[in-house]
């Protein structure tokens, strides 16, 4: 019988978080409206490595951007501390204390802390980076075929499938995963799904088309070779569609518009750019009448009445629902420059802070009311509740993650493929981050990733110096 030693147990752990990760709405899970399964398997991996170092069979290494992390977090846990102090009393309009924000947000820090700190401590050298980005690819192969099957319910409106979605997915999300006319894969929302796909799959599937490269054999058909990565590339494009999600298709467009600029006078681009023009296509053929949804949804951006701002926002509500909140972010920031009202609590200053204009909302209005306002954007969420110094802590975290990134010269088109999927998944919280909160998991898992590539490779480097 093979044996198996603690390195091996843990990473077995982590590829089983991976395999969960686009389960981000599990209805067993506390929290929010993200309720990450993916949390329980990596939980278990912390805890086990904590008990190998007390026991001292294990050491830890940590780099630059993890004693910055480490600051971050430190600076959270003590300025929420100190809002309590100074919050009292006070109570939210859906009756909610400090002391039980407080409590949930010894909830919410661990989380980001397990994201960040569990790929750091399961990805060991170049082969475990490699199995870690097939492993994530191969996590979104059910997701995407369940989003294929949630379109086709939508499409072509097929009775007997009312009892199937609702009895399959209820046990998976805490939603049936058709919202409306929109899918949302096995997320909380359309706009989850969304920022799944951008985020952590597009980056991977098409830097491995540029550089043909595959973690996986390639097929051969008649008159082609096609690989598994350009087939899920293609289904998430698709999918993207039919979430009809402003966001993800504003940051789908950042990321292609970066990605030209990128690669443009890179070798074998214009044969790339004949690639995706085929996967467009194909795309628009399938899909074609279909557009009509996210066409209505972006005029409601761009077909101003006498370029009124509010006659814009009024013809789409979430929209509305979010640039409110980014307003409350701002002024939250004016009220405390240095040091913000604290992680997550927005909640107690909401009300008062909602522009005149707003409340005409309908969707305002129920999130005035609701258990966790927020200012609903990643910026605007650190400095209305961390303030200037969460912030700068930030800022040195991320341009340290890039600069990091920068550095590397890759050997093969492996760590190529690496090196660049981790760069654009960093550009795109910028664009993704104008609608998520700062807290959501997947920013600090893909921060966690990023700071162990460039451990990984500096040990690489190190020991073919020496």
């Amino acid at each position: 019988m093979k044996n198996f030693s603690k390195i091996d147990i843990l990473f077995s752990l982590w590829i089983i978080s991976l395999l969960t990760i686009p389960f981000d709405s599990f209805p067993f899970i506390k929290g929010g409206y993200i309720k990450p399964l993916s949390i329980i398997p990596m939980a278990i991996m912390i805890f086990l490595v904590f008990l190998t170092v007390l026991i001292g069979k294990k050491k830890i290494f940590i780099n630059k951007s993890d004693i910055i992390f480490i600051f971050f977090t430190l600076y959270i846990f003590v300025n929420s501390l100190f809002q309590l102090i100074v919050l009292q009393n006070a109570v939210s309009e859906s009756g909610i204390t400090p002391l039980r924000r407080f409590l949930e947000v010894l909830y919410f820090l661990p989380l980001i802390i397990v994201f960040y700190f569990t790929p750091r401590l399961a990805i060991l050298d170049i082969k475990k980076l490699e199995k870690t980005f097939k492993w994530l690819i191969l996590a979104f192969v059910i997701p995407l075929c369940w989003g294929i099957l949630q379109s086709i319910f939508i499409l072509a409106k097929w009775d007997w499938y009312n009892s199937i979605f609702g009895t399959i997915n209820q046990s998976l999300a805490n939603k049936t995963g058709v919202i409306g006319s929109r899918i949302a894969l096995f997320s909380a929302e359309p706009s989850a799904a969304s920022y799944q796909l951008v985020f952590l799959l597009f980056p991977i599937l098409t830097i491995c088309l540029h550089f043909d490269f595959s973690f996986f054999r390639k097929i051969k058909i008649p008159f082609m070779i096609i690989s598994l990565e350009s087939l899920l590339l293609l289904t998430a494009l698709f999918c993207l569609v039919m979430t009809v999600s402003l966001t993800g298709f504003f940051s789908a467009m950042f990321f292609l518009l970066f990605y030209f600029i990128i690669f443009l006078k890179k070798k074998k681009f214009y044969k790339i750019i004949v690639k995706f023009l085929l996967i467009i296509i194909i795309l628009i053929i399938i899909t074609y009448s279909y557009f009509q949804d996210l066409i209505n949804r972006l005029n409601s951006i761009f077909l101003i009445d006498n370029f009124n701002i509010v006659s814009s926002l009024i013809k789409d509500g979430s929209l509305a629902a979010r640039a409110t909140s980014w307003v409350v972010g701002i002024k939250e920031f004016l009220m405390n420059i240095l040091i913000g009202v604290g992680f997550r609590n927005t909640m107690f200053y909401y009300t008062d802070l909602v522009p005149d204009w707003a409340y005409q909302f309908i969707e305002v209005q129920l999130y005035l009311t609701s258990s966790n306002p927020t200012p609903k954007g990643f910026f605007q969420g650190i400095l209305g509740e961390l303030g200037l110094i969460g912030l700068g802590l930030f800022i040195i975290l991320y341009i340290g993650l890039i600069q990091g990134l920068r550095k590397i010269k890759p050997e093969s088109n492996l760590l190529n493929v690496i090196k660049y999927s981790l760069f654009f998944n960093l550009l795109l919280i910028i664009p993704i981050g104008t609608s998520t909160d700062f807290s959501h998991p997947y920013f600090w898992f893909i921060f966690g990733i990023t700071s162990a590539f460039i451990s990984v490779n500096k040990v690489n480097t190190s020991n073919k110096l020496t």
